[in-house]
């Protein structure tokens, strides 16, 4: 069993670093310590598995969720730099070191959380090995990569005006991010060089093969031995910078870790197959009791409306995407021939993509389409949207004559205080249900589904999508800027990029849920639908169940 006791500590800045300490009984009777800093944009939740592996392999673990970032510890992201991170973790060594007074530290960080780790690991003798998955070791290129423009060259040559914010990976956060990188030298793969070769301790680092984000020719020759310290490095196969994406690679991933950690802090050499897996309903059951401690204050029915109002504005850039073309094809295709007298509701409508996409794939026939959302004016871009989208297909077509309706009204019963709220259509209403990415945004998913089902006609089709967890929206980003784009262009997706960021970061503070397959799988069939079939969409970024009444 493993158990998980929550840690409070200051940073030298005097903020509050909120924290985890994971541990087994086999881990009490070792004196080694894993110091988890959370990744750029993530929270300390994002590595529980990783810990809960580690400390059912007998390490004690200490996750914390850095300040001036997303989580449970003070401050906002917007004001995050990697010399705080760095500075935030030397802390947590501080609290291990005076706790637990132990002198066997090691350190396992992510993504960008590896460049201020290694830097750490040069300044701190404490740290006795470190290791790091999917590390960004040149922050310049990757930025380049993801954006197209050389976001370090802008602040280099101060070519900026009144940018006082830039997005990095889906968040916005200070010129100042950029402006310290520089300045501390964390910025430029020299940087990286200058660190590894102050670097003293065995360190080991997994990179996935097919990582968009970094160079692995540059990174290797960033890292190479210095001063006879020992370094590994290992590929991880059809991998992207998120990990998680591949289940496979995920769990040699961790895996890997808990042998390296064996073998450096234990001195202790294993079998990557004598590794012990801690238990599925363990690792379940901490994470939903640490995203209910995230959401802090509840989120109002206005305040919710007013987020969705805001980030749906920028959404209309989308449907240019060939990823979410080839999306919406998809979802066309699968339900097959629509006739002339169906009835089609668009569940979670937004700024109308469905709908005009379904008018485009059928200009011979004019079902009657419903769309509903409960934020009014983007309704009403909805509807201008696709009168515009019927006056360029149809001549001398009334408009006012034309199988249409929209309809403001709520779908998520728990807003609802006597909880016994119905969707506004009666029975039978509908030959085919679309709820194109809506249903994690709901907190009673099986609730809408078993309403979906009453107004669905026998026979009737439901399709329901959903980005699954540990989305990497930068690649559908990337692979829309890889075609020529206006400069106009390039920056709405810029913005459609940063208020996704939003949503994943809501997402990791548990007030929304992306599901795996099996999970949107069982929810379809705890709604009593039938013949339920699943699918990767959207760039791989998105699960696609279809059902039949």
């Amino acid at each position: 069993m493993i158990i998980s006791e929550s840690i409070n500590l200051e940073n030298i800045a005097g903020k509050d670093i909120i924290g985890s300490y994971d541990y087994s009984k086999t881990s009490k009777e070792n004196k080694a310590f894993i110091v988890i800093p959370s990744s750029y944009g993530e929270t300390k939740t994002d590595s529980l598995s990783l810990a809960y592996f580690l400390a059912a392999n007998g390490f004690n673990v200490i996750r914390y969720d850095g300040t001036d970032h997303i989580g449970e510890s003070d401050g906002d992201i917007f004001n995050f730099t990697l010399e705080k991170g760095k500075n935030d973790l030397i802390s947590v060594i501080d609290f291990v070191k005076r706790q637990f007074d132990s002198d066997n530290i090691g350190v396992v960080a992510k993504s960008l959380a590896v460049r201020f780790a290694l830097r750490a690991a040069t300044q701190d003798r404490r740290i006795r090995f470190l290791l790091g998955i999917c590390g960004i070791f040149n922050l310049q290129e990757t930025l380049n990569s993801v954006y197209r423009e050389d976001l370090v060259d802008i602040v280099l040559k101060k070519k900026y005006k009144n940018w006082k914010f830039a997005d990095i990976f889906g968040f916005e956060v200070s010129r100042n991010f950029l402006e310290t990188a520089i300045e501390d030298n964390y910025h430029s793969l020299q940087g990286t060089k200058d660190d590894s070769k102050r670097l003293t301790i065995p360190s080991v680092f997994l990179f996935g093969e097919k990582d968009t984000w970094v160079n692995l020719d540059n990174i290797k020759e960033a890292l190479n031995p210095r001063n006879g310290n020992e370094v590994e490095l290992y590929i991880l196969p059809s991998t992207l910078h998120q990990i998680n994406e591949n289940p496979e690679a995920a769990l040699f991933a961790f895996k890997q870790t808990v042998v390296s950690c064996k073998k450096y802090l234990c001195k202790e050499k294993i079998g990557i197959d004598k590794v012990v897996k801690p238990h599925i309903r363990e690792v379940a059951r901490e994470t939903r009791l640490e995203r209910e401690r995230l959401k802090v204050n509840a989120i109002t029915k206005a305040e919710e409306r007013m987020f969705w109002q805001k980030y749906l504005t920028k959404y209309i850039l989308v449907d240019k995407s060939e990823d979410f073309q080839e999306y919406m094809d998809f979802i066309i295709k699968l339900f097959g021939t629509i006739g002339e007298d169906e009835v089609i509701l668009d569940a979670g409508c937004g700024p109308g993509h469905f709908g005009t996409f379904l008018l485009k794939k059928n200009k011979k026939t004019s079902p009657l389409y419903v769309g509903i959302d409960f934020v009014y004016p983007v309704l009403q871009e909805a509807k201008s949207r696709y009168k515009s989208v019927i006056s360029g297909i149809f001549k001398n077509l009334s408009l006012d004559g034309t199988k249409i309706l929209y309809v403001c009204g709520d779908l998520d019963n728990s807003w609802n205080s006597e909880n016994n709220s119905h969707l506004c259509f009666k029975d039978n209403t509908f030959n085919k249900i679309c709820c194109s990415f809506l249903i994690s945004y709901i907190k009673d998913p099986l609730f809408l589904l078993r309403e979906c089902l009453r107004i669905l006609k026998p026979e009737g089709k439901i399709i329901v999508t959903s980005l699954k967890p540990h989305a990497d929206i930068s690649e559908i980003y990337r692979n829309f800027i890889e075609r020529k784009r206006s400069k106009k262009e390039i920056q709405e997706a810029r913005r459609l990029l940063t208020s996704a960021g939003k949503i994943k970061q809501k997402e990791k503070c548990g007030y929304y849920n992306f599901f795996r397959e099996g999970e949107l799988i069982k929810l379809l069939k705890e709604a009593n639908l039938k013949n339920v079939e699943c699918y990767k969409t959207f760039g791989n970024q998105a699960n696609l169940v279809i059902a039949t009444k």
